[in-house]
């Protein structure tokens, strides 16, 4: 059983491949559609605290950060991934992620009667700035692979190599969800949300973020066609009878949320049935 994470346990198969004059595997796609949870700021919010508060019937005693996620029939409705909206609810105002002056001036050129109340609740400290983070599931492609690099680690095994990119729908995700975002805070009336450029323009997605979130996954995914999978459903790789793959390179969809728990109820299943199959074979 190979469990060695979302980046290694590619590598160690390729290597096995090149080691087994290709002998091993034959065309399954090792490797290819590996995936990361892409991780940026995607604008800012300026909210009426008590309002937003009272709109998501709670308070700051436990806490004063936020988490939102669209709904399954926006996902299918808008042809976007999964998410997770970030939003952290300042006590004061504070100007390090964007300038609230020109904020606030902006807002009033193209939205008068609302900037002049959001100018306003700001005078009475009735308002804050809330930078707006999302966690997006990325679109599985197979041009995103790991492969193996012409130098070697002390080991003697090629280190790899990560070919990543991020597509048009990768843009497309976050996108929409801060729109949909912005348009729940119109409707209640508890604030409005600026975008960041990068998800209206042709431009790099930002290299001065976070980017990505060190969850790995993908390059043994799961499937039943071998032409676009290296596993099927009980993990065991297509065409090798006797081995099997744990760990989050056997996703095939990469979702919003930390990959631990589903890596730990993969592991857990997997382990059933390797038990059941040694118990009858006994």
């Amino acid at each position: 059983m190979l469990c060695c994470g979302g980046i290694e346990n590619a590598r160690l198969l390729l290597w096995s491949k090149v080691r087994n004059n290709n002998g091993l595997f034959g065309n399954l796609p090792l490797g290819r559609y590996w995936m990361e949870h892409l991780h940026f700021g995607v604008g800012d919010a300026l909210l009426s605290v008590d309002r937003f508060l009272a709109a998501i019937r709670t308070d700051l005693s436990y806490r004063d950060y936020f988490f939102f996620s669209p709904t399954a029939a926006l996902m299918s409705r808008a042809n976007i991934g999964n998410t997770s909206i970030h939003v952290t609810i300042r006590k004061r105002l504070k100007s390090d992620s964007i300038n609230v002056k020109q904020l606030v001036e902006s807002l009033l050129c193209v939205a008068p009667t609302v900037g002049t109340r959001i100018a306003h609740w700001m005078n009475k400290r009735l308002v804050c700035v809330s930078p707006i983070r999302m966690v997006w599931e990325q679109v599985p492609v197979s041009e995103n692979r790991i492969a193996l690099d012409v130098v070697r680690d002390s080991f003697g095994i090629p280190r790899p190599l990560v070919y990543w990119t991020k597509s048009d729908q990768d843009r497309r995700t976050p996108r929409i969800c801060t729109e949909t975002f912005g348009e729940y805070l119109i409707t209640q009336d508890i604030g409005r949300v600026a975008g960041r450029p990068f998800l209206y323009e042709d431009i790099p997605f930002p290299t001065n973020d976070q980017i990505g979130w060190g969850h790995h996954m993908g390059g043994t995914r799961m499937g039943s066609d071998p032409t676009d999978s290296v596993v099927n459903s009980d993990c065991k790789a297509h065409g090798i009878e006797n081995l099997y793959i744990g760990g989050s390179s056997v996703f095939r969809t990469g979702g919003h949320s930390n990959p631990t728990l589903t890596i730990v109820q993969l592991a857990l299943r997997l382990a059933d049935l390797l038990h059941a199959r040694k118990s009858n074979s006994a």
